[in-house]
């Protein structure tokens, strides 16, 4: 096992403090009520050398998270948020429980349309070995007339274990099962987590385009002798988008940008789309004539941008919570 995923969506206990029990859908989003409590019972079988990592994809607006009792950290709203749990199971039957905020929370809701609290998007246990990629980034510079791209790749990898890891990560390019990049390097680690840097070229790069939106694979593949302990892929186009005084250019073609700006909200189910909506939304604003898309006013889920890259369709996203003081948010 490389890693393993156990989702803990579906009914959860909810309620409002001092008010009586009912079950509500987890991802799901409701009017803002100001605080509520959800809580989840689970079984786990306590594995060893491993690390079970809870992962909220999102929730609105913030919240405070609990195992068996024992406070883990906060969250602030649509982000994704890890929280390693392994030192707070036991044995057999475990507890989560998320108090949620939404009314007065401080990035919370604004004037101007309806507002939903909730864990709005999906929540898992992510179990790993006690050596992992913990994250990864591509940065690309093209020449030669976007012949060559030059691919430098970080990769963060971390270490839950004593000693020094020694192993090798290996990195595989490939395009409609077709290889155009394999680099490997040693890893050497006595610290908690460092990062691992790599470069390789790419010759005669199939770009990324509004009409042609190829996608590469990117895998990446840590092992220790001939055992992988973690694997992660990641679907990447090549492209380079630049200003010029007042114009747009993609791969060193002038373009104007035709859009819309975005929402991730729908009718009473609030901010919790199901894939299938979200798909339809997208290929719509393709279908209109679109380029690109403007997600406003805070993160949408990951799978809007897989699929505006699938499309083809440019996106910009932002920060959001542009309402808020951040300076009056402490952790």
């Amino acid at each position: 096992m490389i890693r393993e995923q156990i989702s803990l969506n579906g009914l959860w206990d909810w309620y409002i403090s001092g008010g009586e029990k009912k079950k509500i859908k987890v991802p799901s989003s409701y009017l803002c009520v100001g605080e509520a409590i959800f809580e989840k019972t689970f079984q786990f079988n306590l594995l060893q050398n491993k690390r079970v990592i809870l992962r909220f994809e999102g929730i609105a607006y913030e919240g405070a998270i609990y195992i068996n009792e024992n406070y883990i950290g906060n969250m602030v709203p649509y982000s994704r948020y890890d929280f390693d749990i392994t030192e707070y199971l036991v044995q057999g039957e475990n507890k989560v429980k998320v108090n949620i905020k939404d009314i007065n929370a401080s990035y919370g809701p604004s004037d101007g349309w309806e507002n939903y609290g909730g864990i709005i998007w999906d929540v898992y246990l992510d179990i790993r070995n006690n050596v992992f990629i913990s994250d990864y980034q591509i940065l690309t510079e093209f020449t030669n007339n976007y012949s060559k791209v030059r691919c430098h790749l970080k990769v963060w990898v971390k270490k839950l274990k004593d000693g020094i890891f020694k192993g090798i990560l290996n990195v595989t390019l490939t395009y409609n099962n077709v290889e155009y990049a394999r680099v490997a390097e040693n890893v050497n680690i006595n610290l908690e987590e460092k990062c691992i840097e790599l470069d390789f070229d790419v010759l005669n790069p199939l770009l990324w385009s509004l009409d042609s939106p190829h996608l590469y694979n990117l895998e990446i593949e840590l092992k220790e002798n001939t055992d992988v302990l973690d694997k992660v892929s990641q679907k990447i186009g090549f492209r380079e988008f630049v200003k010029k005084e007042t114009k747009f250019y993609l791969n060193g073609q002038k373009v104007i940008l035709k859009g819309v700006c975005r929402h991730h909200m729908w009718g009473e189910q609030g901010y919790t789309l199901s894939l299938e909506q979200i798909e339809n939304d997208m290929q719509m604003i393709k279908n209109m004539g679109a380029n690109y898309v403007r997600l406003v006013h805070y993160p949408h889920p990951k799978q809007v941008i897989e699929i505006a890259d699938r499309l083809g369709l440019m996106v910009s996203e932002e920060p959001g919570l542009w309402w808020s003081d951040p300076v009056s948010y402490t952790h």
